[in-house]
């Protein structure tokens, strides 16, 4: 199985997300857009994970989560990663103290439970919008006939920087191990479980 730790989303996040995307077809980006369904929060990046493990990494879940209260998280500016000749387009979020001490906990708790954990990238949460991004500049944004792919100072990061991203607050009161499969050729993220954020 293919897993992560993820923040879900609910009906209202995914829709001011949904806008987002469209603004940015709108703008002339070609790409992998993701499905409504599959925008999320990713925690942490687990990779394959065998059944047999499962109920260890469940229980370090319900762990860090009993310790950590329901949070407020909201939209921040849109922004890429360079992947090859074409980018990865992503919705940043707003600097977060609990956000970032739940991941924290949650990293530091997998790596002392499971080696194949240890190991901690530096965290920038982000929400996946399009993948292998490009921009058709005939479009009208940048006024140019070429399609631009990712590199400093291009149309598409000009198009990045002036995006409004509409003021969003989204309400955190749980995490959730995901799995990542394929149904009938299309990518889908399929909740194993759910661990609601319990502090008393």
């Amino acid at each position: 199985m293919r897993c992560f730790v993820a923040i879900e989303f609910d009906d209202g996040t995914r829709a001011v997300l949904d806008g987002i995307q469209e603004y940015l077809r709108e703008n002339g980006i070609r790409g992998n857009f993701s499905r409504l369904p599959n925008l999320h929060l990713t925690l942490k990046f687990l990779g394959e994970v065998s059944p047999a493990s499962l109920p260890a990494l469940e229980s370090v879940l319900q762990k860090v989560a009993l310790r950590h209260e329901p949070f407020v998280l909201e939209l921040g500016e849109l922004g890429k990663f360079s992947k090859g000749s074409r980018p990865i387009i992503w919705c940043g979020i707003k600097p977060n103290k609990q956000l970032f001490s739940l991941q924290k906990d949650l990293a530091d708790e997998l790596a002392a439970a499971f080696s194949e954990f240890s190991g901690q990238e530096r965290y920038k949460p982000h929400i996946t919008l399009v993948r292998e991004a490009a921009l058709d500049d005939s479009r009208g944004f940048a006024g140019k006939t070429a399609v631009s792919h990712a590199s400093e100072g291009t149309p598409l990061d000009d198009l990045l920087k002036h995006a409004r991203v509409p003021e969003h607050r989204i309400a955190v009161g749980g995490i959730s191990l995901m799995e990542s499969t394929r149904r009938e050729g299309k990518l889908v993220y399929l909740q194993q479980s759910f661990f609601p954020l319990s502090k008393n």
